[in-house]
């Protein structure tokens, strides 16, 4: 789905990414690597195989629309705990099929600065300017994520709760790009947007 946002135009995509072609750059936000091995350390028996699943999705999203560059606006990690020895191996492995990529700090990424240099990813502050628009992962003015933003569809009586890119004149918020975590459910208010994500498919909200 083509959108404007800061006189650019983007492509959302029901990957949960969006694309900007004017710099063949792909961005994604909130990917909490080591998530599941996190909650495992603490004794909560979740399946092994899900850090192998989005990792795939992201490369395989990458090679679909010919990213150049990566951008990842924040919480790459979840925590240090879950970046055992061999998940950190298995990210390694990984990013040797990425594109050139580069994060902005999100909060779960502090002090995973070292860590983060040895998969290939340029470590960049908040605020970050392309094209005038400004990269974060925090709620700022510009393009950022952090929040996980969702939004409720209703049809026929039902409720279903999905994830969405919500977007203004002054902030685009990305939907996280792991399927592993809850968000906030966003407003829509008569100058928002929300394009809403239902699996492999992604329209424009009513």
């Amino acid at each position: 789905m083509e959108l404007i946002f800061q006189s650019q135009r983007f492509i959302a995509l029901p990957q949960r990414g969006l694309y900007w072609p004017q710099q063949r750059a792909l961005l994604v936000a909130d990917l909490h690597w080591g998530k599941d091995s996190t909650f495992r350390a603490h004794g909560i028996p979740l399946s092994r195989g899900l850090l192998a699943d989005e990792l795939e999705r992201l490369i395989q999203l990458c090679e679909s629309v010919d990213a150049q560059h990566l951008w990842v606006l924040g919480d790459l990690c979840h925590a240090p705990e879950g970046l055992t020895d061999s998940v950190r191996e298995e990210i390694a492995q990984a990013c040797l099929r990425l594109p050139p990529r580069a994060l902005i700090e999100g909060n779960h990424d502090r002090h995973l600065e070292s860590i983060v240099s040895q998969w290939g990813f340029e470590w960049r502050p908040e605020g970050v300017q392309v094209e005038g628009v400004a990269l974060n992962h925090h709620p700022r003015p510009g393009i950022h994520g952090h929040l996980h933003p969702t939004y409720v569809v209703k049809n026929r009586g039902e409720r279903l709760r999905l994830p969405c890119f919500h977007w203004n004149r002054e902030r685009l918020v990305l939907p996280a790009f792991t399927g592993f975590s809850n968000g906030v459910l966003m407003p829509k208010g008569p100058e928002d947007h929300v394009a809403v994500i239902a699996g492999t498919q992604i329209f424009k909200a009513s």
